[in-house]
C-alpha cells in the first residue's frame, strides 16, 4: 500500500493568503512575477471595483482586510479574497496594475476547488467528484505545479530579495507536495474500486481534527492548561453533546451528523395541569 504525504489544503490557502497579506511596501514580502506585483493593496481595493447595483453580492467586509490574527486564521476569509470573483474583478476593472494579482487570486481558487470536490457541486464544474483516471482536472495540477516552478525561477536578485519576491518555502514545498499526492492518490483510488465509484477530496483535510480540539478549547473555557482529570471531563462533555451540538465561531465549519434520528428546535408539549 503506498503512502501519500498530504498537507492541509485550506491550510495552504491560508498561509498562501497570508503571504499576500504581507506583501507591501516596506513589509516582510514584496512578491513579483513578470515584472509586475501582487500586492495587498490591491486586494484591499478590491469592494471599490463593485458598481453600487452589484455590492450586494460582494462578500468581502472589513474583518477580511484586519491585520488582527483572528482573520489571518480564518480559511473562509482566504478562500474568500484569493477567489474567482475577485479575480475577475481585477481583470476587468483593476487594470494593469493588477494583472499578476488577479492571476494568483484564480490560481490559488482553480487549486482550491479541485481540493474540495464533493457531490452537491452545484454549478461550479471544478467541484465535481473525480470519476476517471483521465480527468483534465488532474493534469491541471502539472500545470499548476509548472507555473510555480516558472514563477520560482524567473526570481532576480540575491537570496534575501528572491525570497521576499516568492511565496514562503513551507508554502511552496506543501503546494508542490500536496498537489502531487492528491493526484497519485485520485488515479489509485480510482483504479483500486469498483466501476462507478469517486472519490470527494473535500475529505482529505484535518476539519474533523480541528473541530475536535475547537470543542476542547470551548468546554475549557478560560482553562486554557487543563491537567489530565480535566481533560477527561472534557472528554466525556464532549461525547454526550457532540453528535448534536455543531461547532460555532471555529475556524473550521465541520458538522457531524446526527445518528440516532431528526433533531429539532420544536418546543417540548407542554404537561398538563
Amino acid at each position: 500500500m503506498p503512502i501519500y504525504l498530504i498537507s492541509d489544503p485550506p491550510h495552504l490557502l491560508k498561509t498562501a493568503c497570508n503571504c499576500v497579506r504581507s506583501s507591501r511596501p516596506g513589509g516582510a514580502r514584496m512578491m513579483k512575477y513578470n515584472q509586475h506585483f501582487i500586492l495587498w493593496k490591491h486586494f484591499c481595493h478590491v469592494p471599490y471595483l463593485f458598481e453600487s447595483s452589484e455590492l450586494r453580492s460582494c462578500k468581502l467586509t472589513d474583518g477580511h482586510f484586519s491585520h488582527k490574527s483572528y482573520a489571518k486564521m480564518r480559511v473562509c476569509y482566504a478562500a474568500q479574497l484569493l477567489s474567482g470573483t475577485v479575480s475577475s474583478l481585477m481583470k476587468s476593472r483593476g487594470g494593469e496594475e493588477m494583472k499578476m494579482s488577479a492571476w494568483f487570486a484564480g490560481l490559488m481558487n482553480k487549486w482550491f476547488d479541485l481540493m474540495n470536490t464533493r457531490l452537491n457541486y452545484s454549478y461550479n464544474p471544478d467541484l465535481k467528484p473525480y470519476t476517471t483516471i483521465d480527468d483534465p482536472r488532474l493534469k491541471w495540477l502539472n500545470t499548476f505545479l509548472s507555473e510555480l516552478k516558472q514563477w520560482k525561477s524567473s526570481l532576480t536578485g540575491s537570496v534575501s530579495e528572491q525570497s521576499k519576491q516568492f511565496l514562503s518555502h513551507q508554502t511552496y514545498d506543501g503546494l508542490v507536495s500536496t498537489s502531487m499526492a492528491i493526484a497519485e492518490l485520485v488515479k489509485f483510488l480510482l483504479e483500486n474500486s469498483p466501476e462507478g465509484s469517486y472519490v470527494l477530496t473535500k475529505r482529505l483535510n484535518q476539519d474533523p481534527l480541528e473541530a475536535y480540539f475547537g470543542h476542547m478549547r470551548q468546554t475549557g473555557r478560560r482553562n486554557e492548561v487543563p491537567d489530565i482529570h480535566q481533560y477527561a471531563q472534557f472528554e466525556n462533555v464532549i461525547m454526550c453533546k457532540k453528535n448534536i451540538k455543531s461547532l460555532k465561531g471555529s475556524n473550521v465549519n465541520h458538522v457531524i451528523d446526527w445518528k440516532h434520528g431528526d433533531v429539532c428546535d420544536d418546543p417540548m408539549p407542554k404537561r398538563k395541569k
